[in-house]
């Protein structure tokens, strides 16, 4: 008997048609080897349905991913805070270099030399009066409200400067229209 066309049908038994099941059922019945093969078969696709147990991780494993993902994290967070500071001493560096451009190109050598006196003296009078200032207030402020004053501090400094540099600029664009 050919059980070739039996066997194909017991191994894909869902493209069968009713009558293609029914011509199998009575085959299995009659052949003992076609029966064992489908009786196998059917507790092949049974082990293959069930679900698996989850494999448990290796131990360690959760506590050494959580530490390489903090790893991570605190990686990413450096390479943010470098590429900042480098965004922003480049950009400080050249608005800087283009002011320089500007104001030493529209002005003779002499005002370059009173200014850069002038500025010099400012910024020396201001950095001791700031010394003094810092001195005095940690003298009397609590550890706790000296930060918050030093910062408002720094950033009032800066506003003055960026003032300063910005009413220096614009006096030098009055000269050269006056002119």
């Amino acid at each position: 008997m050919n059980h070739k066309k039996f066997e194909q049908m017991i191994l894909t038994p869902e493209a069968l048609t009713s009558e293609e099941r029914e011509e199998l059922a009575r085959h299995i019945a009659t052949c003992e080897s076609c029966r064992k093969l489908s009786l196998q078969w059917q507790k092949a696709s049974r082990m293959l349905n069930k679900p698996l147990p989850m494999a448990a991780p290796a131990p360690g494993f959760s506590a050494r991913f959580a530490h390489s993902i903090e790893k991570r994290k605190e990686a990413e967070q450096q390479k943010q805070v470098r590429r900042f500071i480098t965004i922003l001493l480049v950009s400080l560096l050249s608005a800087a270099l283009i002011f320089a451009v500007t104001y030493y190109s529209t002005n003779s050598l002499e005002t370059i030399i009173k200014d850069t006196a002038n500025a010099s003296a400012q910024m020396l009078f201001l950095w001791e009066s700031l010394k003094a200032i810092i001195s005095t207030v940690t003298g009397f402020l609590p550890t706790v409200l000296l930060i918050p004053f030093l910062l408002t501090a720094a950033s009032a400094m800066l506003t003055l400067t960026l003032l300063w540099l910005v009413s220096i600029w614009k006096l030098t664009l009055q000269k050269e229209t006056v002119l």
